[in-house]
């Protein structure tokens, strides 16, 4: 419990869980009794496919996909603009020689789900 002159204020510590799942770091059984089985979700296997710079049909098949318009809505674009990936070639964005590349922010990103994943395991 805290005061000041503002007023008082009774904090409650948040579990590891409840962080893990704020943060998108946790997966919760469908039921929502536990942590589901830990697995590679496609956005770590996406985001691990960035080791270099690669073309849109190379991540696309990275991820298991055939549908072209379904990876770009689903995963091209929310990564770009979550600021995950850029392009090699900002200024011809359709450019047939473009490229995608992870940014400081996919690559802290996929640290953290990797990690978390990781730890998952570790707990079995």
């Amino acid at each position: 419990m805290r005061y000041d002159a503002g007023g008082m204020w009774i904090e409650f510590p948040f579990s590891e869980q409840y962080i893990g799942l704020i943060r998108g770091t946790q997966y919760v059984k469908p039921d929502g009794v536990g942590p589901a089985t830990p697995e590679v979700t496609p956005e770590v296997r996406f985001l691990q496919a960035m080791t270099e710079p690669r073309s849109r049909r190379a991540l696309r098949t990275s991820v298991g996909l055939r549908d072209d318009e379904h990876f770009r809505k689903t995963y091209l674009l929310p990564a770009l603009n979550e600021g995950l990936i850029e392009m090699t070639i900002p200024d011809k964005p359709t450019s047939r020689l473009q490229k995608y590349q992870l940014t400081e922010t996919g690559q802290m990103r996929l640290r953290v789900l990797s990690n978390s994943q990781r730890d998952q395991r570790k707990v079995r």
